[in-house]
């Protein structure tokens, strides 16, 4: 049984399709099917049931998938402490990021990254922060961007920003010219209620930020007569800009954008970015200048917001 035997009946398992997996690495449902069939055989136990239209883990299969998940992460222990020692920079670094945090920072850091190591892949993982933790937490990624909140015991981590929840809205919007900053620096604030005949633009339930919307919602007693759901933090900015909604987000989306103005809420809320990785992991030389200059990011955006 080889490394690839392992990643892709671990495919398979995430995806609980053959069918998926298959697509998802470039192979044949068929030749997929196979090689798992040629496992279920070699160890004499099935590794999946199916449940309605789609495949389970069976109690073999959990075992399996740990005992997967254990040999590919050292695989990639191995490999990149064998490039430390050859001085070898190449290879790769997997990270996991929210879909907001990608659309903000990722081009300025990736760049920065690949002008001192031009021959290292940066594998993103774009997803929310419940499946983020989960992929830090069993080694599918080596660092995460996360939401402070969703932070646990089993991982080292350090706040890299503290964020105002703002609501944002076009610059041509009427309200616009209310926007702005008092004399003390903090953020002009508003009342939903300003708001009450405009389309709201949200991210999907669940999700740090919507869960702050909902609980502004609910602490106005505030119910939009109109709704833009599940919209990915690109678009609501873009649907934002054009007019077509308001939005509830971080103030970071909003710096250096002259085509979006925020205001701030009574009382003030706030959402939290950390840098993480799990306890028991060392990062090496390429990893810790990546978080090097995330951190550096972070920091030189923060100079810039109320600039």
């Amino acid at each position: 049984m080889d490394i690839e035997t392992f990643s892709n009946i671990l495919a398979i398992a995430e995806d609980k399709s053959i069918s998926k997996a298959a697509n998802r690495l470039f192979v044949s449902r068929s030749a997929l099917n196979r090689q798992l069939l040629m496992v279920e055989k070699e160890i004499g136990l099935p590794l999946f049931k199916r449940v309605s239209n789609r495949l389970e883990l069976t109690y073999a299969g959990e075992v399996f998938i740990r005992t997967a998940e254990n040999v590919l992460r050292e695989l990639r222990s191995c490999t990149r402490l064998m490039h430390d020692i050859s001085g070898n920079v190449r290879g790769m670094i997997s990270v996991g990021i929210t879909n907001g945090r990608a659309g903000i920072m990722m081009k300025d850091i990736i760049a920065k990254f690949h002008e001192r190591y031009p021959h290292v892949s940066i594998s993103f993982r774009i997803t929310n922060s419940d499946e983020l933790r989960e992929l830090l937490y069993t080694g599918k990624v080596d660092i995460a961007l996360i939401a402070s909140e969703e932070v646990t015991s089993d991982f080292s981590a350090e706040q890299l920003s503290k964020e105002e929840v703002v609501l944002i809205c076009s610059s041509r919007h009427p309200l616009a010219h209310l926007a702005g900053w008092n004399e003390d620096g903090t953020r002009r604030q508003c009342s939903l209620e300003w708001f009450k005949d405009e389309v709201f633009g949200l991210e999907p339930r669940g999700t740090p930020i919507r869960t702050h919307a909902d609980h502004l919602f609910a602490n106005e007693n505030f119910r939009p007569d109109t709704t833009i759901e599940n919209c990915t933090a690109s678009l609501l900015l873009q649907l934002t800009g054009d007019g077509i909604c308001c939005t509830i987000f971080s103030e970071r989306h909003i710096a250096n954008n002259s085509e979006l103005v925020g205001f701030g809420f009574e009382p003030r809320r706030y959402f939290s970015v950390s840098l993480a990785c799990r306890k028991d992991y060392q990062p090496n030389a390429v990893e810790r200048y990546f978080m090097d200059v995330t951190r550096e990011f972070y920091g030189a955006a923060g100079q810039q917001q109320r600039a």
